[in-house]
């Protein structure tokens, strides 16, 4: 058996696992607890909906006896109770994780601020746009790691929060700071001397 796991177009009609059995395509796109969209508590992931519909799987069953393969007598579906199938079924769940987590990482980037506006970073949106689209019939091993790895992104810094600070001072010493600071503004010499007092005190 040899399985692949990875992302494709956004098409919901389109996601989840193709089974091939010598060659044939036997199910696909498949969507259910059969290929491990099991839902939580099911063992497997979530149950398939539009926010995996970029999730592509593919299992290739080879065998010269096709009595090996994991098929039904009829030869049009899976036998759920193969060992063969019941041993790929296991690693297709170990290989979709990393994948859904990393559509679950899109999903929240798409999400709205706590106010209600877009955000504006969105690393793994674009780490996604930023991948291209091959034929089936173009993959080869070479294009292929191991295992599915999500990239390391530019993660946005979380932006300082600010306060404001006002109190009330006499005129006259105001403007002689002014005077000696070279200031113009009220606010200026409340940052100016509050800065002051940071440094002078070695606050961190």
């Amino acid at each position: 058996m040899k399985i692949l796991s990875g992302l494709g177009d956004p098409i919901y009609d389109l996601g989840g696992w193709y089974i091939f059995c010598n060659n044939r395509l036997l199910l696909g796109p498949e969507q259910t607890a059969l290929t491990g969209w099991t839902g939580a508590g099911g063992g497997g992931v979530a149950r398939y909906h539009h926010q995996f519909c970029e999730f592509r799987g593919i299992v290739y069953f080879e065998a010269e006896n096709s009595f090996n393969l994991p098929w039904n007598t009829a030869k049009n579906n899976i036998d759920a109770n193969a060992n063969s199938f019941l041993i790929a079924r296991g690693k297709m769940i170990e290989m979709m994780k990393p994948v859904i987590k990393l559509l679950n990482m899109a999903h929240s980037d798409r999400q709205s601020n706590p106010d209600g506006s877009e955000k504006q970073h969105k690393p793994y949106v674009e780490l996604i746009k930023s991948t291209r689209s091959i034929q089936l019939e173009d993959l080869k091993k070479s294009n292929f790691s191991k295992r599915f790895v999500i990239p390391d992104v530019k993660k946005e810094k979380p932006k300082e929060k600010l306060v404001t600070i006002s109190y009330k001072k006499p005129k006259e010493i105001v403007d002689k700071m002014k005077k000696a600071t070279g200031l113009k503004s009220n606010s200026d010499i409340g940052e100016r001397t509050f800065d002051y007092y940071v440094e002078q005190e070695e606050i961190d």
